[in-house]
């Protein structure tokens, strides 16, 4: 790390936690969004899971928590959804298109390896904005716009 990224990071790193709450309230606000919906109900999107919603608590908190650094739907008509999110000026993105085991750096080691549930959750999923400074009236709007393409 150069000087100049420890001086970013020494700027950041007091934030870091109130940016984890804000992300996770963020997340929990579009669960409950999502909720209101009947895409859920009719399995049209797929919310995230948190492994951490499960794990066992040590004197009454929590070991870990889901920081939500990215909010990922499993959608059908993921790539058409996409478009019309980036229509209606929603930032939206892809972030891993090509599972693993298909990835060129390991064709070698993997290549005859059938993982069918890795390769559908690359062709459905879609992560929405999450960051901290997200506000209800806009996560309202990204849930609407959403509602509105399953119309």
């Amino acid at each position: 790390m150069d000087p100049i990224q420890s001086a970013a990071l020494r700027v950041k790193l007091p934030y870091l936690d109130r940016w984890h709450r804000e992300r996770g309230a963020n997340a929990e606000a579009y669960n409950r969004l999502f909720a209101d919906t009947k895409l859920v109900e009719e399995r049209i999107i797929q919310l995230p899971v948190s492994v951490y919603d499960r794990m066992e608590k040590d004197n009454g908190e929590t070991r870990n928590h889901h920081i939500y650094n990215q909010y990922i739907l499993r959608v059908k008509e993921r790539d058409r959804l996409r478009d019309w999110l980036v229509e209606n000026d929603i930032g939206c993105e892809i972030y891993y298109p090509v599972p693993l085991h298909r990835q060129e750096c390991l064709e070698k080691e993997v290549s005859s390896i059938s993982c069918p549930e890795a390769e559908k959750a690359a062709e459905e999923t879609i992560a929405l904005p999450i960051y901290p400074e997200l506000t209800r009236k806009m996560q309202e709007y990204i849930v609407q716009t959403i509602v509105n393409f399953y119309s």
